[in-house]
């Protein structure tokens, strides 16, 4: 074996009310070995201290022994396998991972003093920004720092089907404006009746693309309610299991009844029917997956932008076709005859500044608020600002005689204008429709526990 030189860098960043300890690799335990078999396998070894946690790598170079060291790219660290890129509960023992770089970065000859790997290591309420589930097993979570590190590019077919790919959002603590004035979009109905100033007090994860019909599948061991059958095409030729599962009622997704009481947000928190695709998710996974709250929703569309049209600038027809679908992109001429298309495989439009795919349009998405005409739930401050809101309470809903849900963006078959970020809907959580579509969402906060 050949001693590669290691290094650990130490990332446990905590909340400030916090004051557990924090995962930490021992600085003297790193080591990185490359084996004299055909393969060249490299083994990073390394001992976490302190708290589990989750540990992350990168490897590092300097060819002239001079310049400052710089990563190799994430695209060139594929083929991992063991304790990288994992939750780790194992404390004070030697743990260990391989990489193989005649795979990931064949031909390079770099001198043993000119790369390094680097060891970090993450609080599980810190975690890095990419959570990559399996749906075919139910331990095999891993974790990712940016993009370029997910195996095969985020464009791969496995995000879509075999795995859910979550992004963290950075919400903790900002402040932002919820809603449009209505100058900016005067053509635009069916939006929140004024604008909020609102902070989200926790980070979360939000699916990369829309829950795909393959996943759906996958977790129900049947095909969506629009009937997708897997490796099926839809009328553009597209794969149809990757396209997003539809005709799915918040009721199905959530509490597998009809009855509006049953395991209703806000009043019971998080809590879902074992039975529903919800419940079975979490069986699987081990992880509190759930719909959005409105807030959560517009929160991660906006992705940092002020304008609900996510690329920057008042919407127009030029810029909506490049991130949605909508009745003016969806027919185009095949073999001499004009051909529309409602529903397309995910991902194929542009994504917003956090990389989440077809926020606006391919379908419409639950939410778990209860609907109201202006932002309702939640704490505000003496300066007006709405913390957590989570839509009316039951007994408002009951009062009201409205027992709606949130529906956020459009279909397909709506004109761009009706498109943007900002607009919403309604319906009855047992309404069942081909349109309705959803985007899992999940704590930033790992456990080693199933959700309950």
């Amino acid at each position: 074996m050949n001693r590669i030189k290691a290094r650990i860098v130490g990332v446990a960043a905590l909340s400030a009310v916090c004051a557990l300890a924090v995962p930490r690799v021992d600085e003297n335990s790193v080591t990185m070995e490359q084996s004299d078999n055909p393969n060249r396998t490299v083994t990073i070894s390394y001992v976490l201290t302190g708290e589990p946690g989750i540990v992350t790598f990168d490897i590092e170079t300097n060819v002239t022994g001079t310049a400052e060291w710089v990563s190799i790219g994430g695209q060139n660290i594929q083929t991992v396998a063991g304790a990288g890129n994992k939750l780790i509960g194992t404390l004070n023992q030697r743990l260990s991972f391989t990489w193989q770089p005649y795979m990931d970065w064949p031909g390079r000859t770099i001198p043993a003093a000119n790369i390094r790997a680097v060891v970090t290591a993450w609080a599980t309420n810190a975690p890095p920004d990419y959570m990559a589930v399996d749906l075919d097993s139910t331990t095999n979570v891993s974790f990712y720092t940016s993009a370029d590190f997910l195996p095969g590019s985020i464009t791969s077919k496995v995000w879509r089907t075999r795995k859910l790919l979550m992004r963290k959002i950075p919400a903790a603590n900002v402040v932002w404006r919820m809603g449009q004035p209505a100058e900016e979009h005067p053509n635009v109905y069916n939006v929140m009746a004024e604008t909020a100033q609102v902070m989200l007090t926790e980070d979360y994860y939000a699916g990369v693309f829309k829950f795909t019909a393959w996943q759906y599948w996958k977790i129900q061991g049947a095909v969506d309610g629009y009937g997708r059958t897997i490796g099926s095409l839809n009328a553009w030729g597209e794969p149809n299991d990757e396209a997003p599962a539809c005709a799915m009622s918040w009721n199905a997704l959530r509490n597998n009844a009809y009855n509006n009481f049953t395991y209703a947000w806000p009043r019971d928190g998080h809590a879902v029917t074992p039975s529903s695709v919800l419940g079975k998710i979490r069986a699987k996974t081990g992880i509190e997956f759930d719909l959005p709250t409105e807030a959560q929703w517009e929160y991660a569309m906006r992705a940092g932008e002020g304008d609900a049209c996510y690329l920057g600038g008042l919407c127009n027809d030029i810029n909506t076709s490049l991130i949605a679908w909508h009745k003016g992109n969806t027919t185009k001429t095949i073999n001499g005859e004009n051909v529309t298309c409602f529903s397309h495989q995910c991902g194929l439009k542009l994504p917003n500044n956090w990389g989440l795919y077809d926020m606006v349009g391919n379908g419409r998405e639950w939410c778990l608020d209860y609907y109201s005409s202006a932002l309702t739930g939640g704490m505000i401050t003496p300066g007006g600002v709405v913390i957590d809101p989570k839509g009316r309470s039951v007994d408002e809903a009951t009062a009201a005689n409205d027992y709606r849900r949130v529906i956020r963006t459009m279909d397909t078959s709506k004109p761009w204008a009706e498109l943007v970020g900002i607009v919403r809907n309604a319906a009855a959580q047992n309404v069942v429709d081909v349109v309705f579509t959803c985007r899992l969402f999940s704590p930033a906060v790992i456990s080693f526990k199933p959700a309950e």
